[in-house]
Formats: C-alpha cells, sequence, structure tokens
C-alpha cells in the first residue's frame, strides 16, 4: 500500500498544473512528448517480451517489483523535474534517449543469441524483438522530432511573450510611481524625462525579441475597455506602448500598457483579446 500511495502522491503532483506546462518552456508539446517516452519504452518491451524474458533471466526465478516501482516513480520524478523549467528539459531528454537506446541495443543482441543456449530465449521471437526495437528507435525520434518542431519554438514564443508582459508590468509601476509624487496625474508621454527616471534603474527596457534595450513607446489609445475588446492588432515586436487617458480638462488621469509579442501583434490573455495594464 505504501507504494501504491506513492505512486499516487506522484502522480496528482505531476498532473498538477506547473508553470513550464502552461505558458512557460519547455511547453505542452514538449511535456507531452517527454510523459510519452517511458511509456513507449514499457509498450514496445512488452511487444517485444522483454519482460518475459528479463523475468526468466531472474536468479530467484521471480519478477522483482520494487524494480518495476523504482522504474515508474523514476520516470514520474524525471518528468515533474522537466516540467519545472526549460533547463532541465534536455537533461531528462538525454537519460530517457540512453534508456530507450539501452533497450533497443538489448532487443537486438538478444536476437543474435536466439537458438543458443541461453535459457531464457527459448520461447523468445527473433521477428517481435526486431520489430519491437526497430518501433521503440523510430517512436523516439518521432517524439524528439516534434520536441524541436513545435515544443521549443511554441516555448520560445511564450518566453518572449512572458518577458514583454514583465516589461509591461515595469511600465506600469512606474507610471504608479509617477502618479504618486504628481497629484495623482500621469505622464503625458513616455518622452517625459522625469517619467523615465521612475523605471528600475532609470534605464531603458530589454526587448526579449530584438535583444534590444528600448525604451517604451507612446500609444493612441483613449477608452481602455474599447481597446480590451478590439482583436489583436499590429504591434512592433517586443515593445510596449503607452498611452496617457486624459479626461476633459486633458489631464492625465489614467493611462493603457500593451505589449507587442514575437509575430508582431498585440500581446493578449487568456481570453485571447488584448493585454492592457490600466487603472481603469
Amino acid at each position: 500500500m505504501r507504494k501504491v500511495s506513492l505512486l499516487l502522491t506522484l502522480a496528482i503532483l505531476l498532473l498538477h498544473a506547473q508553470p513550464a506546462m502552461a505558458n512557460v518552456p519547455p511547453g505542452p508539446v514538449a511535456m507531452s512528448a517527454i510523459i510519452l517516452m517511458p511509456l513507449s519504452v514499457v509498450l514496445f518491451s512488452l511487444i517485444g517480451g522483454a519482460y518475459a524474458i528479463m523475468y526468466k533471466r531472474k536468479a530467484t526465478g521471480g519478477l522483482d517489483w520494487l524494480g518495476w516501482s523504482g522504474t515508474i516513480v523514476g520516470s514520474i520524478i524525471l518528468i515533474g523535474i522537466a516540467s519545472i523549467t526549460a533547463m532541465f528539459t534536455l537533461p531528462v531528454l538525454v537519460v530517457f534517449a540512453i534508456i530507450a537506446l539501452q533497450r533497443v541495443v538489448q532487443m537486438l543482441s538478444w536476437t543474435a543469441q536466439i537458438g543458443g543456449d541461453k535459457p531464457e530465449l527459448q520461447d523468445a521471437s527473433r521477428p517481435r524483438l526486431v520489430l519491437s526495437a526497430i518501433g521503440l528507435l523510430s517512436t523516439y525520434i518521432g517524439l524528439n522530432a516534434m520536441i524541436f518542431a513545435f515544443g521549443f519554438p511554441e516555448a520560445r514564443y511564450k518566453h518572449e511573450t512572458a518577458r514583454v508582459r514583465g516589461n509591461m508590468r515595469c511600465c506600469q509601476v512606474a507610471a504608479e510611481s509617477y502618479s504618486a509624487d504628481h497629484s495623482s496625474l500621469y505622464p503625458k508621454s513616455i518622452g517625459d524625462e522625469q517619467f523615465k527616471g521612475y523605471f528600475p534603474g532609470g534605464v531603458t527596457l530589454a526587448n526579449p525579441v530584438t535583444g534590444s534595450m528600448e525604451w517604451a513607446i507612446d500609444g493612441k489609445v483613449t477608452n481602455v475597455s474599447a481597446a480590451r475588446e478590439q482583436l489583436p492588432g499590429p504591434m512592433p515586436k517586443g515593445i510596449v506602448e503607452y498611452s496617457a487617458i486624459l479626461n476633459g480638462a486633458h489631464q492625465p488621469v489614467g493611462y493603457a500598457i500593451r505589449g507587442g509579442d514575437s509575430t508582431g501583434r498585440t500581446v493578449t490573455g487568456t481570453n485571447g483579446k488584448p493585454l492592457v495594464f490600466s487603472n481603469q
């Protein structure tokens, strides 16, 4: 029961929403492929009869359930580590690749020994072992191709978008700090030198798409509610846009902050509409 409880606990923790699975690297595509990797090893090992052969090789004649549970727990732990950040994704991929290649080589080596004096291979099927080894190898190549073709570009996009949101938040903090020192009025333009002094360190923002240091640009939003309901429109890549909202006396009593993603469109929220930071 302890082993079952441990496995269930680890499974629940793995299924719990992790930042890496949602909107930062490695992303859902890469995580899906990583989860399928150990499952494919188990599946093709069963199809090829590898577990039956290993069972017969046991000196005690019984199945080592600790080894099975250790393999399952180890895979869950590795998948959980890969879900934390992209920094751990590649090492986990390498570990799973080594495990898969070891199984492929093991099954192919058994095919060369069938017909010999090894009792565990008396009932082994050479075609099953060969086809399972080829299937496992092909599956791993396909999963890795899927990760590099779809997972990492998707993860890069979400990572850059998250950094643009961070820059938008910095601009908002600067605007609110400015307002606290200027009778609740906000800067009329990003060109206000006093406004620039409220940015962290008084320096420009790092554009996550171009890699250059750039100030925010002035926008033309006059109605925050309308801006939030519009379809995502063109926006310079990685840039932050600041618009002052004026009242009837032309005083800046509010602001609207938008950003551009790596495709040159307005950064969107969870509803798919433009994300607008504002005091309104």
